[in-house]
């Protein structure tokens, strides 16, 4: 938006990204008077609209100007800051197994390039078998300044996944940052939703612990084993 953005014949001015790497782009034009008295049919408006194709420009800060078109080709002297903001990158969530079914987990997502704009924070998406996308809080932020939009870079992100949200199942996790740079993650980390363990037998399931310890073997599925961590058993009020 701005002023003094003139049409002349139908063509319209042009918007310059200046920058490592630089494009002009075509506009459209709306909010438009007509000027009266130039020979040429002249129009002059307030707002252009343009397109930036997919990949037209690497990640990085521009400057952007406007060119009206011939023959008034002046450019606008002031120039406004533009970023391109990389896709951010998801480096690990953890916990990456979990178990959904006795209740609501915790996830920590590490990475680079999470954005927030304007207080929207990116989403975490998990897909598989089914999907779910969470809401996340952002952490570990810097502020992105020239900007119109309040923008910080964030590299820890904090989701919860609530109790029997997803099925057992492998899943893929990835971010997309909050639009306009709604750009999601080209790499997926992994992630697994696991069923509680089933047990199906104590042997013995009668003992006498007045003269000695008891041992006790167990037998079931999905018992397992975290790193060095194992399974826990528990006797009544007693924890093995």
């Amino acid at each position: 938006t701005g002023t003094g953005f003139l049409t002349i014949d139908g063509l319209t001015p042009k918007l310059n990204l200046a920058g490592a790497n630089s494009a002009t782009l075509a506009t459209t034009a709306s909010d438009c008077t007509p000027v009266v008295g130039p020979l040429e049919t002249v129009q002059t408006c307030t707002k252009l609209v343009a397109i930036l194709p997919k990949a037209a420009l690497p990640a990085g800060d521009y400057l952007a100007t406007v060119t009206c078109p011939p023959t008034a080709d002046c450019t606008t002297p002031q120039a406004i800051k533009f970023v391109v903001a990389p896709p951010p990158t998801l480096t690990s969530v953890v916990p990456d197994l979990v178990c959904t079914a006795e209740g609501d987990n915790t996830l920590t997502l590490t990475g680079t390039g999470f954005l927030t704009v304007n207080g929207a924070t990116p989403t975490l998406k998990l897909s598989g078998g089914s999907s779910a996308t969470l809401a996340v809080v952002a952490s570990n932020c810097t502020p992105v300044p020239g900007l119109v939009e309040i923008v910080q870079s964030c590299t820890t992100l904090v989701a919860t996944l609530a109790k029997n949200a997803l099925p057992v199942g492998d899943y893929l996790a990835t971010v997309t940052n909050p639009a306009p740079a709604g750009c999601t993650t080209g790499q997926t980390v992994s992630f697994k939703v696991v069923p509680p363990p089933t047990l199906a037998s104590v042997v013995p399931d009668l003992a006498c612990t007045a003269e000695g310890a008891v041992s006790l073997t167990l037998t079931g599925s999905g018992f397992l084993t975290v790193g060095t961590d194992v399974p826990s058993v528990s006797v009544g009020s007693l924890t093995l």
